[in-house]
């Protein structure tokens, strides 16, 4: 936005008045942005992990985390930063220490503040994000779903090692009647220790699911 100022010059010994106008270049106070991802694991989705970009033409005066349970505030952190127009930062927070209940709708966001001294600091809001705790029905529901899927898992397994243990005693018998492997041998050989390393590995697999649902 342009303003006009004019000065006018003017002295005892003459009539005579000079003007000047000058243009003046105002530029508005804008508002602050605001942008988060967020980030979590399927099998700890209480624990997040946010990583944000904030950025203003005149800087910040605070960056907050809030944390809201029907629409009442439970929770807020005011959260450090690096940078004056422009910053990045990470935050990550375990909604567990917030002793939800069954059911309960958590909706979480970040707000920025920019450092506006003229007409106050102007607020931000980042998207809203919402978490859903489950009720004691779906919870039992999502406990019999990985149960039978461990199960599942555990049959699948089963079979491979079966199948494994009858390939082993074949390979020893067929071996043991030679005096020297030829190629084919070998090619079997190296199939076999293949679907080893595949069992071993669906076993630390199914080991770690048991694991995090303890």
């Amino acid at each position: 936005m342009w303003v006009k100022e004019n000065c006018y010059n003017e002295n005892n010994f003459s009539d005579f008045k000079d003007s000047t106008s000058y243009f003046i270049e105002l530029n508005k106070d804008g508002f602050p942005t605001i942008v988060v991802d967020e980030v979590f694991d399927s099998n700890k989705v209480n624990n997040r992990l946010f990583i944000g970009d904030i950025s203003d033409d005149y800087g910040f005066s605070s960056l907050k985390f809030f944390c809201l349970r029907n629409d009442s505030v439970i929770y807020s952190e005011h959260l450090n930063y690096t940078g004056m127009n422009r910053a990045v930062f990470n935050y990550e927070y375990n909604f567990e220490e917030l002793s939800l209940q069954s059911g309960d709708l958590i909706r979480y966001f970040f707000a920025v503040k920019d450092n506006d001294g003229v007409n106050g600091p102007k607020e931000v809001l980042s998207r809203s994000m919402f978490l859903k705790v489950p009720t004691k029905k779906r919870q039992k529901e999502i406990r019999k779903i990985k149960s039978l899927a461990n199960n599942q898992s555990f049959t699948s397994l089963q079979k491979k090692l079966q199948n494994f243990n009858s390939e082993l005693d074949d390979m020893k018998t067929s071996m043991l009647n030679k005096k020297s492997l030829n190629w084919e041998d070998k090619s079997s050989l190296n199939n076999f220790l293949k679907k080893q390393k595949e069992i071993q590995n669906d076993l630390e697999k199914l080991k770690k699911q048991l694991q995090n649902e303890l």
